[in-house]
């Protein structure tokens, strides 16, 4: 009975460890059971406009999550190795950095583009990228020397700790796809 009180003064976002999470989408998290028994259409997949600052308590340095990029269709599977103001991801395998190098055409370029992060079967967060290896290394074996940067709704940038313009008009881009059936 003091359980049911104490939960009824004090909701799930106050005693959870990632309060900042918007309260709508820790009820559809919280909820995901509801729909995974109903058939994956198009209709079940999300995208979620999650600020940094909420992407970066979901997703900790460790965290492998695949990408994928909207102008090509093509994904692929990567590690966060870093980066304390928005993501430095890896490719995990040779085969995965086969897959970034169809992207850009083995034209390694920072030039940012929109991509999709998935957070689970039925959830994706807007992101951009630069496919631009640079700096240290961690993962053993994947084909690549260095990582690439990741970002995330006003997530900024180690240098200068601003928001860099491009990053923020490729993670809008993508948080206006529409073609969720192409995530299935």
């Amino acid at each position: 009975m003091s359980c049911a009180i104490f939960a009824a003064i004090f909701p799930y976002p106050v005693l959870s460890n990632y309060t900042n999470v918007p309260e709508s989408v820790v009820y559809k998290q919280n909820n995901f059971h509801e729909i995974e028994l109903q058939p994956k259409t198009a209709n079940n997949v999300q995208l979620l406009p999650l600020e940094f600052k909420s992407v970066n308590s979901i997703l900790p340095v460790g965290s492998q999550f695949e990408v994928f990029d909207i102008q090509t269709g093509v994904n692929f599977n990567s590690v966060r190795t870093g980066g304390l103001y928005h993501f430095d991801i890896e490719p995990i395998s040779d085969a995965d950095f086969k897959f970034i190098t169809e992207i850009c055409n083995s034209n390694f370029t920072w030039q940012r583009r929109p991509v999709l992060v998935k957070l689970n079967e039925y959830s994706y967060i807007p992101a951009s990228i630069s496919l631009y290896p640079h700096g240290y290394n961690s993962v053993q074996s994947n084909g690549v020397i260095g990582h690439f940067c990741l970002h995330f709704k006003n997530s900024r940038m180690d240098g200068t700790r601003k928001k860099d313009d491009a990053h923020q008009k490729c993670v809008a881009l993508a948080n206006r796809y529409k073609n969720l059936s192409k995530l299935n």
